[in-house]
């Protein structure tokens, strides 16, 4: 029981580190940018690919705008898992490869308030992924999106 409660303490701990960095560290002015082309729409996303940069993820932030979003890169294929901690607003998750090839995804994915952190949901990838995209909830199903469709990366 309590191995349990002390890594729902570090955990917490982790995330509400990972925030405070986020919302004032001055490293993290100058976040990678790319564009992501599907379908004919274009969206600029930020890239996350340091273990603090994808624990904070969009926690903390009010909105995103319409074409914007969030891109997680791993070094190598495998089961991700994603929660809503500390967010305040839906999105889409899509599951992608590196190639761009879309596998999967969560749509309309909502935030838990005032859920404990051991109660929050957890969206996984069905198979192994190297690439997730965060998009504002509704993107995918405006975009008719099915698994097997290509987005292009510009990194």
């Amino acid at each position: 029981m309590w191995h349990k409660v002390s890594y729902i303490v570090v955990a917490v701990i982790l995330v509400l580190l990972a925030v405070s960095i986020y919302k004032y560290g001055p490293e993290l002015k100058g976040a990678k940018k790319a564009t992501i082309l599907v379908k004919g729409r274009v969206f600029s996303v930020e890239v996350v690919d340091t273990p603090i940069d994808k624990a904070v993820g969009l926690a903390g932030r009010d909105s995103l705008g319409e074409n914007e979003g969030m891109l997680f890169v791993f070094k190598k294929p495998s089961i991700q898992k994603f929660w809503m901690k500390g967010m305040s607003f839906p999105i889409d998750i899509i599951w992608m490869r590196k190639n761009g090839e879309v596998v999967g995804f969560d749509s309309n994915v909502r935030p838990q308030p005032n859920v404990p952190i051991y109660k929050l949901s957890v969206y996984s990838s069905k198979e192994p992924v190297d690439r997730v995209l965060e998009l504002p909830a509704g993107a995918a199903a405006s975009l008719n999106l099915v698994a097997g469709d290509t987005m292009t990366i510009k990194l």
